[in-house]
Order: structure tokens, then C-alpha cells, then sequence
């Protein structure tokens, strides 16, 4: 079973539906979520379940007690349509930080087995990129990074042009 609890249009449950595995999902807005697992319910066969949790992921525990895994692209921050100048980054990266915290805490307290993370690393105005303190997320908790065949974490991953790229961590 996997916990997305950030779920947001719900793509990550989709693919873990279509792969057979049970879902479950969480955001503050559920709609859109809830319309494409329909949809996908309709169109396609698959014996998977979803249940799908309208709330904060900072207070994940008062939904889900107990789960396998979790895979998430939380949310990384505002759009940017240009390079935001290194104070404005800065304060987003401290602001998803405070977040993350809270959310690891609760992912402890319900996740047995692993988490898949993307975390946001947001590039400047000038040219310094931002990017979270991993290990403080992880104070506190019983997470470590993985290696996954002997490759060190994170995996990185941007779009050409992108001025927030992605960490892939597997804890």
C-alpha cells in the first residue's frame, strides 16, 4: 500500500492503482483527485482500493494510522515565472522547511517501511541554487537516505530551462 499525502491531482495513486497496490491520498483539495480515480475506476480494470482524505499533511496521523510506503512530490513552493532574486528563494526554502518538519514527523509516526521524497531546489537570480536541509528533516525521525544499487542520493532531476529542479530521496 501507498500513501501520497500530497496527493494533489492524484498521479502518483493512479500508477500505484494501475500497478495493483492500494492507495491512499491526501490533500486540502480533493476534487481533482477524486475525479481522475473515478475516471481511471471507469476505464480501466484493476482490483486495487483507494480511499482518499480531504486535510493537512502536517496532521497526516489523525487520518492514517499505519501504512507500507509513501510517495510524494509535496509541494515545492510558488510558481516562478523568472529567477526570484536569493532573499525571496531563500524565505521559501526556510517557509517549505517549517512544512517538511512537521510532515516528517508525521510520516514517522505512520510509514513502516520507506519514503519517496522529491524535494524542491530553487535556482536564483543569481545563479545560486537553493535547496532543503535534508538531515534536519530527518532529526527526529527513524529515516535515513537509502542507496538504491549502490547509487548515492539524492537523484536529481530538472527540465532544461527550469528554475525549480527536483531531489529524489529514498529514505
Amino acid at each position: 500500500e501507498i500513501l501520497d499525502p500530497f496527493c494533489g491531482s492524484g498521479t502518483i495513486l493512479q500508477e500505484a492503482l494501475l500497478l495493483g497496490l492500494n492507495v491512499y491520498g491526501l490533500d486540502t483539495m480533493i476534487n481533482e483527485a477524486n475525479a481522475n480515480l473515478s475516471w481511471l475506476k471507469n476505464n480501466f480494470n484493476f482490483n486495487a482500493k483507494y480511499k482518499l482524505f480531504q486535510g493537512d499533511a502536517r496532521n497526516l496521523s489523525k487520518y492514517i494510522k499505519n501504512v507500507e510506503c509513501c510517495v510524494t512530490e509535496p509541494y515545492l513552493g510558488p510558481y516562478f515565472k523568472k529567477y526570484p532574486k536569493y532573499n525571496e528563494a531563500l524565505n521559501v526554502i526556510k517557509d517549505l522547511e517549517k512544512l517538511y518538519i512537521k510532515v516528517f514527523s508525521e510520516l514517522n509516526k505512520v510509514v513502516k517501511k520507506k519514503v519517496v521524497i522529491l524535494l524542491p531546489i530553487i535556482k536564483t537570480n543569481i545563479k545560486k541554487r537553493l535547496k532543503i536541509n535534508i538531515n534536519k528533516l530527518l532529526q527526529g525521525t527513524n529515516f535515513k537516505i537509502a542507496k538504491i544499487n549502490n547509487v548515492e542520493l539524492p537523484i536529481v532531476y530538472a527540465n532544461k530551462g527550469a528554475i525549480v529542479e527536483r531531489e529524489i530521496y529514498v529514505l
